[in-house]
């Protein structure tokens, strides 16, 4: 699995995504994300987004602060942002949440069980290709260069 931030809100999200960014250097994305949803966005609308309130958490998840605020306030995170913006637009992003399985695109809050009917057919495509030879290392590879496709 592969998670690239796509900031739609500047104003609201960039902070957050920074600091998800900077948690990341020291393997605390998840972690990080996780704290901003359930603190930092408590219900309905954002609760405290600050930098302040990104510190504190990095604080509590333990992160090693001075390598944190280089991180958060340096050129990787904000240029890693800038790529995934880029790169998502380019692949046809226009909101958030979107997801690609094996680069099939599936926007907005969906069921579970629009991803388990997209899932379950991915995985036969894959078998299947499998059983007719193709390389497991490869397979992957293929798709995303036979370009996305959208349900």
């Amino acid at each position: 699995m592969v998670v690239k931030q796509f900031v739609v809100h500047p104003d609201t999200a960039t902070i957050p995504a920074l600091a998800v960014c900077a948690a990341q250097q020291q393997h605390k994305f998840h972690e990080m994300e996780k704290m901003i949803w359930d603190k930092g966005w408590p219900g309905e609308r954002p609760g405290n987004l600050s930098r302040e309130a990104m510190d504190t958490f990095a604080k509590e998840l333990k992160l090693n602060m001075a390598k944190f605020k280089a991180d958060i306030d340096g050129e990787h995170c904000k240029q890693q942002l800038a790529e995934n913006k880029a790169l998502l637009a380019r692949l046809g992003t226009r909101g958030t949440p979107g997801f690609f399985i094996n680069g099939r695109f599936l926007g907005g809050a969906m069921p579970i069980d629009r991803f388990k009917v997209l899932i379950d057919e991915e995985i036969k495509k894959a078998d299947d290709a499998l059983k007719s030879g193709a390389k497991l290392q490869d397979y992957y590879a293929s798709i995303v260069a036979n370009g996305k496709k959208s349900i």
